[in-house]
């Protein structure tokens, strides 16, 4: 078993990467493990275990209509989280609606059902994971952030592949190794 999922690698540029320093510095103190800008991506569709067996018929199924798919233009803007205020889980940066976008999501839900990967229970909500809050002891630095980003733009990011990721978990975290890039059209 591997552990999978497809995803568009996004590197934070210089409109993001002052808002991530800023975040970090005000939030030092806290509890959250920090994605590192070298492997920030955008999660289409997360597997989990998945058997070696099946890989190669997965990188199969979704080769011609990912390719079919335009080169697209992400618009990155807004700090949220995700559970509440009350409770947060995820520290993100929005990515506005994208047609191509949730064209590549609707390709894996629709193709990755007949392998044994049920629908997602949850609406997809396109996002770069900054951070994962284990503990937050002031919540008032918080709150002040994402009143701070919560219109702010962080520019564009272009897509011209999607890939297929295993992901290795190590201490010091985790690894991701392509097993597969699909070239947008364009």
């Amino acid at each position: 078993m591997k552990r999978t999922f497809f995803a568009v690698d996004i590197r934070p540029d210089d409109r993001l990467i002052p808002a991530l320093q800023d975040i970090r510095n005000h939030l030092s103190g806290e509890y959250i493990k920090w994605v590192p800008a070298d492997i920030m991506h955008l999660t289409l569709k997360f597997l989990g275990d998945t058997p070696e067996d099946t890989i190669r018929q997965i990188i199969n199924a979704v080769d011609t209509p990912f390719r079919k798919i335009p080169v697209m233009t992400l618009h990155l803007s807004a700090v949220g989280l995700f559970k509440n205020l009350r409770n947060p889980r995820v520290i993100w940066i929005g990515i506005k609606s994208c047609p191509p976008l949730a064209q590549a999501v609707q390709i894996l839900g629709n193709t990755l059902i007949s392998f044994g990967y049920p629908a997602d229970p949850v609406e997809f909500v396109p996002h770069l994971t900054l951070g994962r809050v284990k503990e937050i002891k002031q919540m008032e630095k918080l709150v002040r952030l994402i009143e701070k980003y919560k219109n702010e733009s962080f520019g564009t990011a272009e897509v011209r592949e999607i890939i297929y990721y295993e992901s290795m978990l190590h201490p010091e975290g985790p690894v991701y190794i392509p097993l597969a890039r699909f070239p947008l059209a364009g």
